[in-house]
């Protein structure tokens, strides 16, 4: 362990409020793990930012008559606040919208464009006539052509986690209607390039998950498919040179854990950079996105001579379902973390998720009544019970003064060695558990 760390979390998508899936896989962990980090004297900071481009937001905006940035606006601030409530402390909170991170994200593609990393290619891309434009990404549904599954966005497929090459029995995800294929022109990165050096990454990093870095080696061996990284849309970052094309949101969503950091640290008087490449670097995530963690962004990182630094740890955590059937907005059958926290205190649903969640991908179950058990049983009857106890025999066998001890016979030695090796005991467990993958 190091005696610095940046800790981040998958950024919230500004699209809508935050759930308590969102939570129980990513912010709680490194909440938890930034505060562990911050009481062994490590330097650490938890960093994170919304994330803001993409078409959904582009068409949500026109639909509500605002501007992308008015609406982004609104949703960083109320996640923001959500979180606040739900006592995340995030260091420092921003957007991928930033001035930075767009000068950032060019910036970095100007470097892979110099290093032979990227080329232009024409392309045949979805486009619904119904709604005369492309449909890029998640407004591509259909089967996914690895696993079969149905009802899959074209850019992955939540069910075995791939990033499909094309989707099969695409339907635009805006009407529905099957569209029709158009000629346009992309950048390409030459992901496939990177495959030995990303398999000799995951083998020689001994931090990261087993189960995970064994079927991420599976894709390499596999083989690799170069990675489109324009879309044919308005909002995003700029395609230096070629403006109008924007980079796809997962070429510049996950550089602002760089910006984000550098600038925050240089704002404090700090060297940003340097202070990256001398720490610990978390990265929290869900299952759902190990393609990109894992794949796209230390390739990325390779691809500009590991100017920053690779990650040391990417935690990654399965689902949260609720009452056994998953959380769907759609659907609705989601809870929102604001109006959870209208009824219950931000330390119950803390409490219990935290003592649901494995270190593995394994799915956990958000179920009420398992939840009123453990708050009632373990939180209330067996911390509370202690300490109201204490508190409670104090006051009327002592007046509620803590009186002078007499002199410590074997039990109460015994009894004070417990306590006080319980601090280093817990911080081994907490080592295991969140900290060491293997």
């Amino acid at each position: 362990m190091r005696k610095r760390a940046i800790i981040t979390s998958a950024l919230p998508y500004a699209n809508g409020e935050i759930h308590l899936g969102h939570v129980a896989s990513t912010y709680l962990p490194a909440d938890v793990t930034t505060r562990f980090l911050k009481m062994n004297d490590v330097e650490a900071y938890y960093i994170c930012a919304s994330d803001d481009f993409g078409t959904p937001i582009m068409i949500q905006s026109e639909k509500e008559k605002k501007t992308p940035q008015e609406y982004v606006a609104h949703w960083n601030k109320r996640d923001y606040d959500d979180f606040t409530a739900f006592d995340i402390g995030f260091d420092f909170f921003y957007r991928t919208s930033s001035q930075e991170n767009i000068e950032f994200v060019r910036y970095v593609f100007n470097n892979l464009v110099k290093n032979d990393h990227i080329y232009k290619s024409e392309i045949i891309q979805f486009y619904c006539k119904n709604d005369n434009k492309f449909l890029p990404d998640r407004y591509v549904t259909g089967t996914c052509p690895y696993c079969k599954a149905d009802d899959q966005y074209s850019d992955l497929c939540e069910k075995c986690g791939r990033v499909p090459e094309e989707i099969e029995n695409p339907k635009c995800a805006i009407c529905g209607a099957v569209p029709v294929k158009e000629k346009t022109i992309h950048y390409f990165f030459k992901l496939k390039n990177f495959g030995d050096a990303l398999y000799k990454w995951l083998d020689e990093n001994q931090n990261l998950q087993k189960d995970v870095k064994k079927y991420v080696q599976n894709w390499i061996t596999s083989g690799l498919v170069d990675w489109d990284i324009t879309r044919d849309i308005s909002w995003g970052v700029p395609v230096p040179g070629d403006e109008s094309k924007v980079f796809y949101g997962w070429f510049d969503n996950h550089l602002a854990y760089i910006s984000t950091a550098v600038k925050f640290l240089n704002d404090k008087g700090i060297d940003g950079k340097e202070f990256w490449n001398s720490a610990d670097i978390y990265h929290f995530i869900g299952k759902d996105i190990v393609y990109h963690h894992y794949l796209f962004l230390p390739a990325m990182r390779l691809g500009i001579d590991q100017e920053y630094k690779l990650p040391d740890f990417i935690p990654t955590r399965g689902h949260l379902t609720l009452q056994s059937k998953k959380i769907s907005k759609s659907r609705n059958w989601y809870i929102g973390l604001k109006e959870f926290l209208e009824f219950y205190p931000a330390d119950y649903l803390r409490f219990y998720l935290v003592s649901i969640n494995p270190y593995s991908q394994d799915d956990l179950n958000f179920d009420w009544d398992d939840f009123a058990v453990r708050i009632n049983s373990e939180l209330i009857g067996n911390l509370g019970n202690l300490v109201n106890r204490a508190l409670g025999f104090t006051k009327k066998t002592f007046d509620g003064i803590i009186p002078s001890p007499d002199d410590y016979d074997d039990k109460d030695r015994d009894a004070e060695a417990k306590i006080m090796s319980l601090a280093s005991e817990l911080s081994v467990l907490m080592s295991q558990t969140i900290l060491i993958a293997h």
